[in-house]
């Protein structure tokens, strides 16, 4: 068997003046693998506080050694969350916030889908939409351009219509206004002068004469003769052309075109000018030009 050691804590008591008397709080009989608590306590026992001195023990071996304090006991202290535990914390916390932000994610696309659906439903309507509203246009077109050519032909009949009209009149230029005047009466005087065998017809020569254009200071409207007879009509545009009695008077006789007529007629004067200076034949042929025997239409190549 092995030996106990035995370990003796003690202090001094300085109550009632007894410096010397100790009192044994307790001792330890120990073996090397075991140890064993024999709590003895004196009848002198006091709490012992930081100036009580400390005493010395000896051992079974007769060695003397200092004696340590006998601890106090302190108050439990205040629990401290670990790092391990705030992490832990802190992802819970994360976690349903994700959790939170996935139903709210799926609400959305809830709602997202409803949208689409709704949408795909309008577009499949727009689309029908579109292909009906292609197709009407694509008939508009087809009318279009069979209402345009229509529309030119009957422009054309028009124009026809209205240079063949004008055919039995002559435009006179010149002719002084005034007011109150007989313009009937002027026009008969003025074609029993420039065609003597008319003298005693020429109210018969005659269907319509009037004045055109709006009347200004210091200029003169221009007349409109409208004959009974085509041959009249070419007859006058004959005579007049050199006639002494227009030169004397100032007056001029011209052929009473339309606007379009006149209009070409403007742009086609350049070419024939240019094909004069060239030697070549080239004259008017109503709104036309004929060039060398070639017809040349008003914004057509030359």
């Amino acid at each position: 068997m092995l030996p106990y050691t035995d370990i003796v804590w003690s202090r001094a008591s300085r109550q009632d003046g007894d410096v010397g008397t100790h009192v044994v709080l307790s001792s330890i009989r120990a073996a090397p693998n075991q140890l064993r608590f024999i709590p003895t306590v004196g009848p002198n026992f006091h709490t012992l506080n930081a100036e009580t001195p400390m005493e010395t023990s000896k051992s079974a071996t007769g060695t003397r050694r200092q004696l340590n304090a006998t601890p106090t006991k302190l108050p439990p202290a205040k629990k401290q969350a670990t790092e391990s535990e705030v992490s832990l914390a802190a992802v819970l916390a994360a976690i349903k916030s994700l959790d939170n932000n996935v139903d709210d994610f799926g609400k959305q696309l809830q709602e997202n889908s409803e949208m689409f659906a709704c949408f795909t439903l309008q577009v499949e309507q727009n689309t029908f939409r579109i292909a009906e509203c292609k197709s009407i246009m694509e008939n508009f077109e087809q009318k279009l351009a069979t209402i345009n050519k229509e529309n030119a032909a009957l422009k054309e009949k028009l124009l026809e219509a209205e240079r063949y009209k004008r055919r039995w009149n002559l435009r006179l230029l010149g002719l002084k206004e005034q007011e109150g005047e007989d313009l009937r009466k002027k026009g008969e005087q003025i074609l029993s002068r420039i065609l003597l065998q008319w003298a005693n017809q020429a109210d018969d020569v005659i269907d319509t004469i009037h004045r055109v254009g709006r009347k200004e200071d210091g200029r003169s409207c221009q007349v409109i003769l409208q004959f009974t007879r085509r041959c009249h009509r070419d007859t006058v545009w004959k005579m007049t052309k050199d006639s002494a009695v227009c030169k004397e008077q100032g007056l001029r006789f011209a052929q009473d075109f339309i606007k379009e007529d006149r209009l070409a007629r403007e742009e086609l004067w350049p070419k024939i000018t240019k094909a004069r200076s060239q030697g070549k034949v080239a004259f008017y042929r109503g709104h036309v030009a004929v060039i060398d025997g070639k017809v040349i239409k008003a914004s057509s190549p030359f």
